[in-house]
């Protein structure tokens, strides 16, 4: 296990975040007593960025990124694609990977580079998204009095829950909904995005659900096309796709 986490920290991760200013460490390198003392807790508070291996289902790893969403600080979430994502974790964007495939390990580092530049460059303006953050979102906008925002927090919850379910589909656990649910929320959300009621950003966390698949695609273009221009306009311009009829598009 040691020699594994080497080989992705040496080839996978330090390549990716070290050409964008990040100096990394590992938390069984810094305290090889295998506890988590005053000191590892201290540098995964202040650190500029975490990256979680999710990988082996590690419990050191998961108290670490816990304390990384209390905290509201940046993170990245990357697993072995031969795992399964643990559900409580399975809202967040996931890099999976194969560190013995060259091409894998490859799109590994950019994929991570990637969101280490968009960390990096949000500066104090980036906000991290956990579990945590967006409870915390949730109970300020319920308790706020206003109607509009209390809706808001309820259509938020349910997308976060259609998120994290279709993550889980995507990785290889059952299918989260039967095909006569699935077209009701199909119906839901069309109904939604063509009276206004469906926003950009949640059109966003719809997007970034699960990785490119035909027929989900085609889904989130239709929804798209049916929003008013107003709220739609931030996606730019998108072609025109069809999907099989008697195929639900997610």
């Amino acid at each position: 296990m040691r020699r594994r986490s080497d080989q992705v920290k040496r080839h996978i991760v330090d390549p990716a975040v070290m050409p964008l200013g990040y100096r990394t460490d590992r938390a069984d390198l810094v305290d090889e007593s295998g506890l988590i003392g005053t000191h590892i807790v201290n540098s995964l508070i202040t650190a500029d960025l975490v990256v979680a291996d999710l990988t082996h289902s590690n419990p050191n790893v998961f108290y670490e990124l816990a304390l990384r969403h209390a905290f509201a600080k940046p993170f990245i979430q990357i697993i072995d694609k031969s795992e399964r994502l643990p559900f409580d974790v399975a809202g967040q964007r996931t890099i999976f990977f194969d560190y013995k495939d060259l091409d894998s390990a490859a799109d590994a580092r950019e994929r991570i580079n990637r969101a280490a530049r968009q960390i990096r460059d949000g500066g104090d303006d980036y906000k991290a998204e956990s579990p945590v953050s967006q409870t915390v979102d949730l109970q300020q906008l319920r308790s706020s009095g206003n109607p509009e925002q209390v809706t808001m927090a309820a259509v938020s919850e349910s997308l976060s829950e259609i998120r994290t379910e279709l993550r889980l589909y995507r990785h290889g656990q059952p299918r989260p909904y039967s095909r006569e649910q699935t077209e009701a929320i199909r119906h839901v959300l069309i109904g939604m995005a063509a009276d206004g009621r469906l926003r950009a950003h949640e059109l966003e966390i719809l997007d970034s659900a699960i990785g490119s698949n035909k027929n989900y695609d085609a889904f989130l273009q239709e929804l798209r096309k049916r929003m008013p221009s107003s709220s739609s306009n931030v996606w730019g311009t998108f072609g025109s796709s069809s999907t099989a009829d008697d195929e639900p598009p997610f």
